[in-house]
């Protein structure tokens, strides 16, 4: 910790951004803070304290539909399901080591239906294809074996694979980033619970319901991509899994998820939006640092706060995990952690000069 100074002038930690400490007790700080300490006396026992944050690794969990429609030509005589393979082929070779990946294809009909079947009569197989994991060499290996033996088969029951996955990532015991990357070519054709006869369209708006939920009750966070109908439900499921891109806005043609529909080189949106996610999964969660507040005796306020290379600070607006949220960060006390919200995490993942620190009024002894 880096005591910056005391007395009455530190109490600028109150100031706008600033949240009380809810002083429960709690978990570990792994990704928490530097441990230098410099400081001035003073007659007053407050002071105001900076703790560098360390962004969490991520655990990714890609949820992809392999459903039969993908395998209809997209560009170039060549069908969407082969953009999608070469895609995660290459996503798969590149993620750095330190990020847990984990696969799911749905519906997985073709353990059902045999591989060269249909397969339109089955609803979901919930399966791994490969589990959550960090990228060391044999877990690379099975996550690019899984996608080379993938076929494009059956029907889109979006609701009830995202639950599965959710499920996944809640399950994960590792502390890390937790987020979903759902990439479909079209509206869910099952509703919830496999209801609907995988040909029609359903309703797609529980889907937003269900990624607002992963992120307020676990603080998983729900990237979209979308390959081809669809559009408003996947914005508005963006949307409440906090990864509205910046300056989005469905009602003008601005979508609010990685959308691929119209893009001239598919391959090259589909390789640009993966990185993002990587990007934005990596830089964007942090560890509530309890440990080093319960040292100095709890806090009165807390602020976080980007700091740029010059050493200019950009205090944030902290928010609970059930606020809108555009900029600033939610603090989830269930789970010791923050969360940028989707404009503050493309900016902070995009500059890597920038870094977050905890500027915490102590409350001394």
């Amino acid at each position: 910790m880096r005591v910056l100074g005391s007395g009455p002038e530190a109490s600028g930690a109150g100031g706008e951004g600033a949240a009380p400490s809810d002083g429960a007790g709690g978990a570990s700080s792994d990704g928490g803070a530097g441990a230098s300490t410099a400081g001035t006396g003073g007659s007053d026992a407050s002071c105001e304290v900076a703790i560098e944050l360390e962004p969490l690794a991520p655990a990714i969990e890609f949820l992809i539909d392999s459903s039969g429609s993908l395998r209809e030509t997209w560009v170039d005589d060549t069908s969407r399901w082969q953009f999608v393979r070469d895609a995660l082929v290459d996503t798969f070779s590149s993620l750095p080591n330190e990020t847990a990946a984990g696969l799911v294809f749905y519906p997985n009909v073709q353990w059902s239906a045999g591989i060269d079947g249909e397969g339109d009569a089955f609803c979901l197989l919930t399966y791994e294809s490969a589990p959550l994991a960090a990228l060391d060499e044999e877990h690379r290996a099975d996550l690019l074996d899984a996608v080379a033996e993938q076929p494009a088969l059956g029907a889109t029951p979006t609701y009830d694979a995202y639950e599965y996955a959710v499920s996944l990532l809640t399950r994960y015991s590792e502390r890390r980033a937790k987020v979903a990357v759902l990439l479909t070519d079209g509206a869910p054709t099952y509703a919830d619970g496999c209801v609907g006869d995988g040909i029609t369209p359903v309703d797609a708006a529980p889907l937003a319901d269900a990624a607002r939920a992963a992120f307020e009750e676990h603080g998983i966070r729900t990237f979209v991509m979308g390959l081809s109908a669809g559009a408003e439900s996947l914005s508005a499921m963006a949307l409440s899994g906090r990864t509205a891109r910046a300056g989005c806005d469905p009602e003008v043609g601005a979508p609010c998820h990685f959308d691929a529909t119209s893009a001239p080189a598919p391959a090259a949106f589909l390789a640009s939006a993966l990185t993002a996610v990587e990007r934005e999964a990596r830089r964007c969660v942090f560890t509530y640092p309890r440990a080093e507040i319960e040292a100095l005796g709890g806090a009165r306020a807390e602020r976080f706060t980007l700091v740029a290379a010059n050493g200019e600070r950009r205090p944030q607006s902290t928010l609970r995990p059930g606020d809108s949220c555009t900029r600033g960060v939610t603090h989830f006390t269930n789970e010791d952690s923050f969360v940028l919200c989707p404009e503050t995490c493309s900016e902070f993942g995009a500059n890597p000069e920038l870094r977050a620190e905890l500027r915490v009024e102590c409350a001394g002894p």
